[in-house]
């Protein structure tokens, strides 16, 4: 990792005017979209189609293809080589977590109220009225607490809270009163709120201070993609497993499975997590 650090300081150029990286946008934002649509051609084609390959292959060369001419670039779009600084790629991993989570549940939530539970449109926003309001005040609060606690359990507190919080939805069903799943789901809340300002100053704590602003881009877009593919994903997922449980009833078992999912995704997160370290202990 030191190494990398070096390789780093050496190698980037920061502080100059460069022009803006229309190629590593372009091939971004082709790859962005055929890396998208992979989930979608596999469960409509089939996961074995020579279209699902091909759409493979073209994802893997345009991605290849923008990481290497971003490490080409001066000005690049993203700055990989802060991948390769450990305590800022387990904060990445965090926030692609935390945008699955977040998009994915917001995604999840509604449309499992209303097939499942009955409600209406306006009842099903209601629902997550209050979960916002308490999102809002845990990040105002974690701000606080994470001036007074190291960054890496405040986020592992966080992520713990949103994995209870999605267990226990993988658990409900259509006895489920309303009044538990909003205590559920501010439970979930309140961990993403803690998650957001611990996991901003987790990420750029391992660098220099002329590398922040290129972390939290890079932090940035690594959770805007978490939420893209999360919400794809399940969308994908609950569209496969609501057609294998056709059998009456069996609607729930799929919600249930895709919260289950995003179970394992946060539990799995608390391991990035808690490798966090500030710059000197990775």
């Amino acid at each position: 990792m030191l190494l990398g650090w070096r390789f780093l300081r050496r190698r980037t150029s920061l502080g100059k005017r460069h022009p803006f990286d229309w190629i590593g946008a372009v091939l971004l934002a082709t790859a962005l979209v055929a890396l998208l649509n992979v989930p979608v051609v596999g469960h409509r084609a089939g996961w074995t189609s020579a279209a699902l390959a091909g759409l493979a292959a073209l994802t893997a060369l345009l991605t290849l293809a923008f990481i290497a001419w971003e490490f080409r670039s001066a000005a690049p779009l993203l700055a990989m080589r802060l991948f390769g600084i450990g305590g800022f790629r387990s904060a990445a991993l965090v926030a692609f977590a935390y945008g699955l989570g977040l998009f994915g549940s917001t995604y999840l939530i509604p449309v499992f109220v209303q097939d499942i539970s009955g409600y209406s449109p306006s009842r099903a926003g209601y629902l997550l009225l209050w979960p916002g309001l308490a999102l809002a005040l845990a990040i105002a609060l974690a701000g606080k607490l994470t001036d007074r606690v190291e960054p890496r359990w405040v986020v592992a507190a966080g992520l713990a809270c949103f994995a209870l919080s999605s267990a226990l939805l993988a658990v409900a069903g259509v006895q489920t009163s309303f009044a538990e799943l909003v205590a559920w789901l501010i439970l979930g809340r309140i961990g993403l709120g803690m998650i957001i300002p611990a996991l901003n100053v987790g990420a750029v704590q391992a660098l220099d201070s002329q590398y922040v602003a290129y972390a939290a881009a890079s932090v940035n877009f690594v959770r805007q993609l978490g939420g893209a593919i999360g919400g794809n994903l399940l969308a994908v997922l609950l569209e496969w497993r609501l057609g294998a449980h056709a059998e009456p009833g069996g609607a729930a078992t799929a919600f249930q499975e895709c919260f289950g999912v995003v179970t394992i995704a946060f539990a799995a997160a608390l391991i990035p997590a808690l490798s966090m370290r500030k710059h000197g202990n990775f």
